[in-house]
């Protein structure tokens, strides 16, 4: 993992999953809320690296995740179980999960599986921090 502090001092973090180049996963805080942006595709190898990262931010008290999906391609079964658990922890602490930026895989699966609800599914950045 990297760490980064840039002129507005946000803070990055990008996971890069060990062995593969299918998955990017950075962290930006805007004030105190987490926006995690993925890139490329979340399956069962991909997410078995994101999950701790993400679920840690919640077991350090964070009430709020955005994620940004414009860069994930792909996302499988495995990925839905991390987004979904991240969303009922979320929800068991009095939080929100809010999610933008989805491309059109994977729109239409979470549209099949109806859990672009569960996610908090909005428009914009913008949108997902109100």
């Amino acid at each position: 993992m990297c760490w980064k502090v840039d002129d507005w001092t946000r803070y990055t973090q990008a996971l890069i999953v060990k062995d593969s180049a299918a998955m990017e996963m950075t962290t930006t805080y805007h004030g105190d809320v987490p926006v995690l942006a993925f890139k490329g595709r979340l399956d069962a190898v991909s997410s078995m690296e994101v999950e701790p990262s993400v679920l840690g931010l919640i077991e350090q008290g964070k009430k709020k995740l955005v994620l940004d999906l414009n860069g994930l391609e792909y996302v499988s079964s495995a990925g839905l179980r991390v987004l979904l658990l991240a969303a009922k922890r979320l929800l068991a602490v009095g939080g929100q999960l809010r999610t933008f930026g989805l491309t059109q895989p994977v729109r239409q699966v979470l549209q099949m599986t109806g859990l672009i609800p569960q996610l908090g599914v909005v428009d914009s950045l913008e949108e997902s921090l109100r």
